[in-house]
């Protein structure tokens, strides 16, 4: 899911409600393929696509040729020029041509026989011209990659300018998979916008996570959807499928190619290339057709709750089950900002999903309560459950402060992390995520302003210029002050036994506070996501430390502890650690101190 980008699509969808489970609805007979070999320049064939509302209309298209091996080895395309149904448009434009979202609509030969499922159009603009997968091959699921273009063959580039309004040069571009509108519902486009200059920021530092691609997606909030019904789903109708559904939607709309019983084959195309899967299998509501003079036109629709499951996503059809819904991990989040509380819940279908899920939930309860207002600071729990690779159940649970312009992004970053990472493990299944945020407006933090040595009876500060002291074997006493709002102070003392001194020269104190570390979420299994979330320190929390150098720079370091853990021969490192209970502001600020050690 997260790997596939689309442009200028939108959709909406409403909230989530108790999933239904409708039986199946099928028409009488099963549809039977009618073979491309058999098919002739010049022949009509009659389609079927939805325009507006949830009702299929015909249209008619007019065969070019087959294109041997045009989509793959073994699939060929169909060149049909298609009469596109009257649609009425805003201004009275026309959409000139087949848009996004016909994907899967099918043409049928005079006798009735399924010829294919229009998928593919000209690589730019508005056209006509469509490319057909035969039903035939939709039947298979057959397990490999799409072509991303299927080029034109110079002579057939010439027929269809003879014979169309299409010119040689743009017929010669090639043929692409018509894109499913896919796109996120339940957050602005502003938010999208800075999720993705976020990526790009990740990227500059060499951090990539798939799971941002997908911000940028366009989308529109949908005011109402149609309810769920799976007598919709018929050949020609609206056929959508998800990667989440609820308060935030992930997904895509096209259309059913055929029924049989309860089984469903549509789009022509895949959705997500993710072989055999377990994706939300919608009824939608159209709105209307969008054209747009730069690109194709494409379809807007209101997508219903899930009524089956979409379980194969091959390289000629997606196809899937009406009646059982696909299992799902449950997104619930609670943010609060004075009294004022908003709730969601969003089932995701897949966990490469989870970590888009998660951002755009959190994102959309925040824009609610702030409505624009700039960032104070909250204090988050997150909760994870699921079940390991052996089947037993686990709980990973973490609270954390976060204030300023940036709380939102590191707040949501750090759980949609966590959440990509155990999505990453093989066998480990996330089953909830759980959110609850409390938000206030005020965004001052508390500093650390220094570290001072009780020594000869008075606090001195002590820096690199002025280091700390101490004889072998005595007590090191410290404090870290700490200042708040209008010049208050707060006091954090802390006392290590000095070493021998065969370490002097060599040891160093590091005064350190939740924003000022990184822990990496790139753990290989659950025992490392628990240690992980077991060390975390907090955002409100400081920690001091005492030890050897090497230690004292690693020590931040999930990998630079396990590294030391595993050294046994390093006998001369030691690390000693003070961490304090939260406070109730976040803190910023560190400090790095030798230590001389005196006989």
């Amino acid at each position: 899911m997260a790997g596939v980008a689309a442009s200028g699509l939108l959709l909406g969808a409403a909230a989530v409600g108790a999933a239904p489970s409708p039986a199946a609805a099928a028409p009488p007979g099963c549809d039977q393929p009618f073979p491309a070999a058999e098919l002739a320049p010049g022949q009509v064939l009659s389609g079927l696509t939805v325009v507006k509302g949830t009702e299929p209309v015909g249209f008619e298209g007019t065969v070019l040729g087959v294109l041997d091996d045009g989509i793959a080895a073994g699939i060929d395309m169909i060149m049909v020029d298609v009469e596109v149904p009257d649609i009425e448009l805003p201004g009275g434009d026309q959409a000139g041509g087949i848009w996004q979202g016909m994907s899967g609509s099918p043409l049928y030969a005079e006798d009735g026989r399924v010829v294919g499922a229009i998928s593919y159009g000209l690589a730019w603009g508005p056209s006509p011209i469509a490319g057909v997968t035969p039903f035939g091959d939709m039947e298979e699921f057959l397990e490999a990659d799409p072509a991303p273009r299927v080029p034109v063959p110079t002579a057939m580039a010439r027929k269809i300018a003879a014979s169309t309004d299409v010119s040689a040069a743009q017929a010669g571009r090639g043929m692409r998979e018509l894109t499913v509108p896919l796109g996120v519902s339940g957050v602005s486009q502003r938010t999208l916008d800075f999720l993705a200059g976020k990526a790009e920021q990740l990227a500059k530092r060499g951090i990539k996570r798939p799971y941002l691609k997908s911000a940028s997606y366009r989308l529109a909030r949908s005011s109402a959807a149609a309810a769920p019904d799976a007598s919709a789903i018929v050949p020609g109708g609206n056929l959508a499928t998800t990667a989440a559904y609820g308060d935030v939607t992930m997904g895509g709309v096209g259309t059913v190619t055929s029924v049989c019983g309860d089984r469903v084959v549509g789009f022509g195309h895949p959705a997500y290339s993710l072989g055999s899967t377990s994706l939300g299998l919608h009824p939608a509501d159209a709105v209307y057709v969008q054209p747009d003079p730069a690109g194709a036109p494409f379809k807007l629709a209101n997508i219903s709750a899930p009524v089956g499951t979409i379980d194969d996503d091959r390289r000629a059809a997606i196809a899937g089950r009406l009646g059982a819904l696909p299992e799902a991990i449950a997104l619930t989040s609670a943010a609060t900002l004075a009294g004022e509380t908003v709730s969601g819940r969003t089932d995701v279908y897949v966990d490469d999903a989870a970590a888009d899920a998660v951002y755009y939930q959190f994102f959309a309860a925040h824009e609610q309560l702030l409505d624009n207002d700039p960032m104070g600071s909250e204090l988050l729990t997150w909760t994870i459950t699921g079940t390991d690779p052996a089947g037993a159940p686990f709980t990973l649970r973490l609270t954390d402060r976060f204030a300023g312009a940036e709380a939102l992004w590191d707040a949501a970053y750090g759980v949609a992390d966590f959440a990509w990472g155990l999505s990453r493990l093989e066998g480990v299944e996330m089953r909830s995520i759980d959110l609850r945020a409390e938000l206030v407006r005020d965004a001052r933090t508390l500093d650390i302003a220094r570290v001072e040595q009780h020594r000869n009876g008075s606090w001195t500060t002590v820096n690199n210029k002025t280091p700390i002291q101490v004889r072998a074997g005595r007590t090191i006493k410290l404090r870290v002050v700490i200042t708040g709002p209008g010049g208050t102070k707060r006091f954090q003392k802390v006392s290590f036994a000095a070493p021998a001194a065969k370490y002097r020269g060599n040891t160093r104190v590091a005064v350190s506070s939740g924003g000022s570390t990184y822990n990496s979420t790139s753990f290989k299994n659950l025992t490392g996501a628990k240690k992980l979330v077991a060390s975390t320190l907090r955002n409100d929390q400081v920690r001091v430390q005492f030890g050897t150098r090497d230690k004292v720079e690693y020590a931040g370091d999930y990998y630079g502890d396990e590294y030391f853990r595993a050294d046994a021969k390093r006998a001369k490192s030691f690390l000693r650690s003070r961490v304090s209970a939260p406070y109730d502001q976040v803190v910023t600020g560190a400090a790095n101190i030798n230590v001389k050690i005196r006989k």
